[in-house]
């Protein structure tokens, strides 16, 4: 990439795809008035520009102002992007954000150890990680998903007991510059901490409690002082307690879904997974993903999200396509069930095919690759695992399964009129790719190469509303190696204390 002013910039030729001039290099925190990224392949995800080749984008004031060839603008900051693949950011819509910090504790390639010991390492890492720590890993965390071309994400963040924690990990995430939501979970109670010892089923006990009085004070308090703009970047959302499975439906409507929606929480989003088989009628959980249940008290709607969900029926995904509900597939971590499950496939392919908002995401950190084209092409091939998925994907083309991550996967996580494709009126949200790494091909649409070849490593630049965060594919104003360096400090002192708790 080549970023000069417009007066200048006639006589530049095509150049090095990783040429980033050192006025690249911003740390404001508001996007220049006006971009003019020029030259570049676009890929647009947009229905009806499809993909243009040697094209321009003009960005003014944090969204798409024009697009086409031959454009100008004056006083720009101008990018070179010829030879360059210009696509928009992608969302990843159920992540984890927290765990990042300690990534490599606990690989599902180990996949017995994983099953035995991931809510055992979530029991001790949560009362030994200090409020500054979650800040520091939401920031990390953010800064990573930016880095990989993920410039909208749903973070669902259930590792935060406390109110510090839950404050200072929402103020890390909008300090990293990402978009989407900040969804805390109004659950977890942690009554231990380094040195002590307790039955371990007095520890998930608590773990999976039903909300308090204490957890919304704790979302009053991210509403008021971190992420006050309903409209804002950075978004607040909430995630259902654990214990509200088993629930009696009408203290589920009371406690979580009635004030969520009192306080104006834009999402609302849920582990689908499926419960205990032996619920009651009239208690949340009762049929299969408890979707039924919910419906016939009147809280289905558009702001309600659901992750996962590989055992929804055609029943359930058709209610959730009526009433708007949308879903979150996690692949990867998918075909490594922690329990049997009815289904192996993933259920994006038959969401969508019945017309449910359907994205997909990383979901563990700590055990999975930030290289979110990896979750793309695991996406896909996790849709072979089952005869009816296959089905629909034999009909799909590679902008389909793109769509998932783009346009599609904004629309998921309820920001589908805001971003997600390269158009007029939409928010500057852009991946700018390199191409010129052996084994990045020239031949195939730009989707075909994009789905199936690109990596972070090819991730150039990256705008999130605007704002270049990403540029010559560095990102901007970031020390890696001392960002590295305190999140092993980190690691080493809470591993130390996590050693002193023993559950019996």
């Amino acid at each position: 990439m080549r970023l000069a002013a417009l007066g200048g910039a006639a006589g530049l030729g095509l150049g090095s795809t990783r040429a980033a001039a050192a006025t690249a290099q911003r740390t404001t925190t508001e996007a220049p008035p006006r971009t003019l990224i020029r030259g570049a392949d676009i890929l647009t995800m947009d229905p009806t520009l499809g993909e243009l080749s040697g094209a321009d984008v003009i960005l003014e004031h944090g969204r798409i102002a024009a697009v086409g060839k031959g454009l100008s603008a004056d006083d720009a900051v101008v990018i070179e992007g010829h030879g360059m693949i210009l696509m928009p950011g992608m969302a990843d819509g159920h992540r984890h954000i927290w765990q990042i910090a300690d990534a490599g504790r606990l690989v599902k390639t180990n996949v017995k150890e994983f099953a035995a010991g991931y809510q055992i390492w979530k029991m001790k890492w949560m009362p030994c990680a200090t409020a500054e720590d979650h800040h520091l890993a939401a920031y990390y965390g953010g800064l990573q998903a930016i880095d990989s071309g993920v410039t909208a994400l749903l973070d669902v963040a259930h590792g935060q007991h406390t109110a510090d924690r839950a404050l200072a990990s929402a103020r890390g995430l909008k300090e990293s510059g990402i978009a989407g939501w900040f969804a805390y979970q109004v659950s977890n109670r942690i009554g231990w901490g380094p040195g002590d010892s307790l039955p371990l089923a007095e520890a998930r006990a608590q773990l999976g409690s039903f909300t308090t009085d204490d957890h919304w004070e704790i979302v009053a308090r991210l509403q008021e002082e971190v992420l006050s703009d309903p409209d804002g970047l950075l978004r607040l959302g909430i995630a259902l307690s654990v214990g509200s499975k088993g629930q009696p439906l009408a203290r589920v409507a009371e406690q979580e879904f009635g004030r969520a929606r009192a306080m104006g929480i834009g999402i609302i989003t849920h582990h689908a997974n499926p419960g205990p088989t032996d619920i009651p009628p009239g208690y949340f959980g009762h049929r299969g993903l408890g979707l039924f249940d919910l419906h016939e008290a009147g809280l289905l709607g558009p702001d309600f999200h659901c992750s996962h969900g590989v055992t929804a029926t055609d029943e359930e995904l058709k209610l959730m396509a009526e009433t708007g509900v949308m879903l979150g597939a996690t692949a990867i971590a998918e075909t490594f069930p922690s329990r049997p499950l009815a289904r192996r496939d993933p259920a994006h392919g038959r969401a969508r095919a019945f017309g449910v908002r359907t994205g997909i995401g990383t979901d563990t950190p700590l055990s999975l690759t930030q290289d979110y084209f990896e979750h793309i092409r695991a996406s896909f091939l996790s849709l072979f695992l089952d005869p009816e998925s296959e089905a629909i994907a034999n009909r799909y083309h590679s902008p389909d399964m793109l769509e998932f991550a783009t346009r599609g996967g904004y629309d998921a996580i309820r920001l589908g009129d805001i971003g997600g494709s390269i158009a007029v009126g939409r928010r500057a949200d852009l991946v700018l790719l390199g191409t010129d790494r052996p084994g990045f091909p020239t031949a195939g649409t730009l989707a075909d190469r994009v789905v199936n070849f690109a990596a972070r490593t090819d991730v150039d630049s990256v705008w999130v509303a605007g704002r270049l965060l990403k540029s010559g594919g560095a990102m901007v104003g970031i020390d890696w190696r001392a960002l590295n360096a305190r999140i092993a400090a980190m690691q080493a002192r809470i591993e130390a204390a996590m050693e002193t708790i023993t559950f019996t």
